[in-house]
């Protein structure tokens, strides 16, 4: 789903803070559980083996009727096992060919169900925080500022907290070893903000890949900031850190160095979903961001307008959560987590 989202423009120079997220998301897998058999039908028994044709295995049973008989294994054929039984469900995935035939329920009527939150290809770390924190890790330095929320989740029960008034070390991250080697990912993350942008006001990140797990090495932050233009106006924002001069490029197109723009950025609303996609390409010193399935052009970064080439870092792990630098993020809730190889999206 698309939310509206609230144009700002451009403004004028800003403290960089850093809101650097590390998302340690345990990684939910999309399962369907098969409902129990008819309670009321039998087994259809009997009858030859079918070799081309689905088993049918006789009437269905409805609570408690007489066994079903001239049902075979089919063997060729899908197995349909007749109409389902009443006093059962339809089963939840497709009846593979050649599976004995059933007087009680269908094995053929069920379908597996919408993708979960960790189901596209490429993932590598992933969580829905129904269990907990299980696969990313909590910044020791984060105490209480993270923790699962079961009041307040996404498509789900819970979520990840994150606390971040003032504070830079907020987030979760992935565990180590988990970067790909080619040192190029993708970042999913669905977020929940308690203040609009424009609150949030100074520069603090979201999500951040780095190489260090304190600020200490060099960091890429897609977070938000204010322009340097007048009058300053809270958007979207990329910056980078750490290694020689510092840039940021804002959602509306400004960069570091270049002319004050009073052209519309991109500013969150309170209170409501978003869907947040990073694609950090070490290999080629590149960036781009979308924002619920829509891919913020302004933010497709390769060497910040001419003026810095080669500027990724040898990345070791993302951060998920708040960083503020000259700003306060406040409250955000984070789920489904993600990092990957390839593009995650939305609803994978």
């Amino acid at each position: 789903m698309l939310y509206p989202l609230t144009l700002v423009f451009a403004n004028s120079s800003y403290p960089h803070w850093f809101i650097g997220v590390a998302v340690t998301a345990s990684v939910l897998g999309c399962s369907s559980s098969s409902p129990a058999n008819g309670s009321g039908g039998k087994s259809a028994t009997g009858g030859g083996t079918s070799t081309g044709g689905a088993a049918t295995g006789g009437s269905a049973n409805t609570g408690g009727g007489t066994q079903g008989s001239g049902g075979g294994v089919a063997t060729g054929g899908a197995a349909t096992g007749g109409a389902a039984g009443s006093g059962g469900s339809a089963g939840t995935g497709s009846g593979a060919a050649g599976g004995p035939a059933t007087g009680g329920t269908s094995t053929t009527g069920g379908s597996g169900g919408a993708p979960g939150p960790c189901t596209a290809a490429g993932i590598v770390v992933c969580d829905s925080f129904e269990n907990g924190i299980m696969q990313w890790v909590k910044d020791p330095m984060a105490a209480a500022m993270v923790s699962v929320d079961t009041t307040m989740g996404h498509n789900s029960a819970a979520s990840l907290k994150v606390i971040s008034n003032n504070a830079p070390f907020s987030h979760i991250s992935t565990p180590p070893g988990s970067i790909p080697a080619s040192k190029d990912f993708y970042v999913r993350a669905w977020a929940n903000f308690a203040k609009t942008t424009a609150m949030i006001s100074g520069h603090v990140a979201y999500i951040v890949g780095a190489t260090s797990q304190d600020n200490s090495g060099v960091e890429v932050r897609f977070g938000s900031s204010s322009t340097f233009a007048n009058p300053p106006m809270a958007m979207l924002d990329l910056n980078l850190i750490g290694s020689g001069a510092e840039f940021t490029q804002f959602s509306n197109g400004l960069i570091t160095g270049g002319n004050p723009s009073t052209a519309p950025g991109i500013a969150l609303q309170a209170n409501r979903w978003y869907c947040l996609e990073a694609f950090f390409k070490g290999s080629t010193s590149e960036f781009q961001a979308w924002l619920d399935e829509q891919e913020v052009t302004a933010l497709h970064v390769t060497d910040f307008g001419g003026r810095r080439s080669n500027w990724a870092p040898a990345y070791t792990l993302v951060k998920v959560g708040g960083q503020d630098f000259s700003g306060s993020i406040g409250t955000v809730w984070y789920d489904d987590v993600a990092m990957g190889t390839e593009r995650i999206h939305c609803n994978q």
